[in-house]
């Protein structure tokens, strides 16, 4: 006769109290391990937007015509110097300034424009600049084929002349009267020479060429827009009706910059409205935000 145990009392409950302990803090375990792989699926995203966000912004920035930058309150707010002291801690929500023609620059195979006016030439005068080794039709070609009308758009400053926000007519009011003020000037083109006003103007050897300025606007839906495609020195603003736009960057908590000296420092904060728990109902945290920032010279 062959006699079978059961399990005695004790060894059951002892088993009841093992698998309770395990499915407290087991679940627990699994709940805290879910929550760390969404919290970091969160930080990652954040952190690459935001940094996408600061790099797209930088990369025009580099280009700036240095003294052209400005800030507002608003698409309409009034444009105040970026070296003004109430710019900084000051809560602004558009940043402009001139860019130089980086594209027209490069060229296809060589530079449509030199960035060289030869002084010495007799036929440089106070309305026809020779600039040697401008290719003043392939110029007009590429500005057109980036959005704008050619040379009718294009400006160019010289390099050490005036850097006023005045003289890049800021603000809708055009350029002041007198040529001498002005930090920019518009120009046409006759092949190889550029064509303009200069008449009491400070002319240098060496220019830049510009055909847009351009602009940053954190919105109140948390948008972070750039214009682009509208000429101050024409009488233009951001909200002229030739300027477009495109979105940079939703969910956008905060858009800041501070100049230093020639530098410039810009931050740009990502949010996340929530992140949820695993039934789509329960929500772990509230905003989250990363915040990237870069110095741009």
């Amino acid at each position: 006769m062959q006699s079978k145990k059961g399990f005695s009392m004790l060894e059951l409950i002892f088993v009841i109290v093992v698998i309770g302990i395990l499915s407290k803090f087991g679940v627990e375990f699994l709940a805290q391990a879910y929550r760390s792989f969404i919290f970091s699926n969160v930080n990652n995203r954040l952190q690459a937007q935001s940094e996408a966000a600061v790099e797209f912004i930088a990369k025009r920035l580099e280009h700036r015509l240095k003294g052209s930058e400005v800030a507002r309150k608003g698409l309409g707010g009034t444009a105040t110097s970026i070296k003004n002291n109430t710019v900084s801690g000051t809560l602004w929500t558009v940043l402009e300034w001139v860019c130089e023609d980086v594209d027209g620059l490069r060229g296809d195979t060589a530079a449509y424009w030199s960035g060289v006016v030869d002084l010495d030439d007799p036929l440089t005068t106070n309305i026809n600049l020779v600039s040697p080794g401008t290719n003043s039709g392939s110029l007009a070609t590429n500005i057109t084929n980036l959005g704008g009308t050619g040379l009718a758009d294009a400006a160019i400053s010289f390099v050490r002349g005036t850097q006023d926000i005045t003289g890049y007519g800021w603000n809708g009011a055009g350029l002041i009267a007198n040529n001498a003020g002005r930090s920019i000037h518009p120009i046409g083109a006759n092949g190889n020479a550029l064509t303009g006003n200069f008449v009491g103007a400070e002319v240098y050897e060496f220019y830049k060429l510009s055909w847009t300025a351009y602009g940053i606007l954190h919105d109140a839906n948390d948008n972070l827009w750039l214009y682009y495609n509208y000429q101050p020195w024409l009488n233009e603003t951001i909200n002229s009706n030739t300027t477009q736009r495109q979105l940079i960057m939703e969910n956008v908590s905060s858009f800041q910059f501070r100049p230093v000296d020639d530098l410039l420092k810009i931050q740009v904060c990502i949010h996340s409205d929530g992140i949820i728990d695993g039934d789509a109902t329960t929500t772990v945290s509230g905003e989250y935000a990363i915040c990237k920032e870069k110095t741009v010279f």
